[in-house]
């Protein structure tokens, strides 16, 4: 079957094949990949002139070098991905492509975009993430088409660290790109969170390092992203207040992030009827708020994340909360010591991760009632939590039988080990 849908593709030159010694390509190829490859591949004139999609894939070891001459040639090329390629530089023939509209640097070496990236008239999407670029030069607000641009790096340990995205300071001017859809992520100043409001064709937008006296600000902003369907908002510091109580939210949002100090649950969060994941972190609420009767009524979440974002000891689910979540995550709740699950609640759930829920003991109450669950994830949760799992005459033992895979990741002085507790 390989060999025939091969067969047939090179026929129709829509791909082709090369043997472990081939090192050449030739033929009017218009969407070429490279797969696992170490070898100095030569491509002809004839590739050049009819290529239009140039994908790389797990290709760390790929000696790009030997492709920088060639790049000025490629004239149709509209698609470059050279995701998790080794490059450190760009050669200047990239920028040479008119016609470009995606490239993808993602997970690469790279360490800085020259200003040249503003010939590329025609470029849609740029995604620097993770690299080693630390600014983006003012040159890229003259891509009048560009809509979705991608510029953060992801730090090791995100659970432990509060700053767990590295971002950086956008380029003078970027609000005049009205025809950005994505724009994540970047750090957050006055001048910024006041001319962000611009950009009405927003559908994603994070913005990180914010300060409580510009929360209203960039509330007003936002009021003006009338298709918006992400936000991310995160703070300064851990102890900077979110002033985000006079947000009017765009009715279409269906993901939501919100890192930093909150006092309370912003109230118009409970009208957010399409939101599909709610991510709440270092959000320490009231001990005796009952935040899950808040958000209970998002009855089309199916992502729920509170990471270091409640101060109580008891969270309770009551029947009917939540009947679309497929995943809950509890992450870092230091005083948590008791879940209760009410039969009807959680009916579609299949993923639950605990997080270095310290003070938690057992498992939830009820778990058994979550028929849906397969996947029991545990990471550096208590002794006495994981020993009472490890018992064979437990109780919670009985009560997990049936989900598919339970693992408890914990760290060691050199390694972090992955075990499975049931078998």
């Amino acid at each position: 079957m390989r060999e025939l849908a091969l067969t047939t593709s090179e026929k129709q030159n829509f791909c082709t094949h090369l043997s472990a010694t081939d090192s050449s390509l030739d033929g009017r190829v218009r969407h070429l990949s490279i797969y696992n490859s170490d070898r100095n591949i030569q491509l002809s004139k004839s590739i050049s002139n009819y290529l239009r999609s140039f994908f790389f894939f797990e290709t760390e070891m790929f000696p790009f070098s030997s492709l920088h001459h060639n790049l000025s040639h490629f004239k149709l090329l509209k698609v470059l991905d050279l995701q998790g390629v080794s490059v450190e530089t760009l050669p200047g023939g990239l920028f040479s492509i008119v016609d470009l509209r995606y490239l993808n640097l993602r997970d690469t070496k790279l360490r800085e975009i020259p200003k040249s990236i503003g010939s590329l008239r025609n470029l849609q999407t740029l995604d620097i993430r993770n690299t080693n670029v630390q600014r983006i030069p003012d040159e890229l607000t003259k891509l009048p088409s560009l809509r979705h641009l991608y510029m953060y790096l992801y730090k090791n340990d995100c659970a432990k660290d509060f700053n767990f995205l590295c971002t950086m300071k956008p380029p003078l001017g970027i609000w005049n790109l009205h025809s950005l859809q994505t724009l994540a992520c970047l750090e957050a100043d006055e001048h910024l969170i006041k001319q962000v409001g611009n950009l009405c064709e927003l559908r994603r937008f994070q913005v990180t390092k914010l300060r409580a006296c510009d929360g209203p600000k960039l509330c007003a902003s936002i009021e003006k992203m009338n298709c918006l369907r992400y936000l991310g908002v995160t703070a300064i510091n851990e102890e900077e207040l979110l002033q985000l109580e006079v947000l009017s939210p765009p009715t279409p949002l269906q993901k939501l992030i919100l890192v930093g100090h909150l006092q309370r649950l912003p109230p118009w969060l409970s009208s957010l009827m399409n939101l599909t994941h709610l991510y709440l972190g270092w959000s320490p609420l009231g001990r005796d708020d009952d935040i899950l009767s808040f958000l209970q009524v998002l009855s089309n979440l199916v992502l729920l994340e509170l990471k270091k974002a409640y101060e109580g000891e008891l969270l309770q689910f009551h029947a009917g909360f939540f009947p679309k979540l497929n995943k809950l995550n509890l992450c870092k709740l230091t005083r948590l010591n008791n879940v209760i699950i009410n039969e009807g609640a959680l009916p579609c759930n299949r993923f639950l991760h605990l997080i270095r829920c310290e003070e938690l003991k057992v498992l939830p109450v009820g778990i058994e009632h979550l028929a849906t669950l397969e996947k029991l994830h545990l990471q550096e949760m208590s002794v006495e939590f994981v020993q009472e799992l490890q018992s064979d005459i437990s109780e919670d033992r009985r009560n997990i039988r049936r989900i598919s895979t339970v693992k408890h990741v914990f760290l060691t002085e050199h390694n972090c080990v992955v075990e499975t507790l049931l078998y």
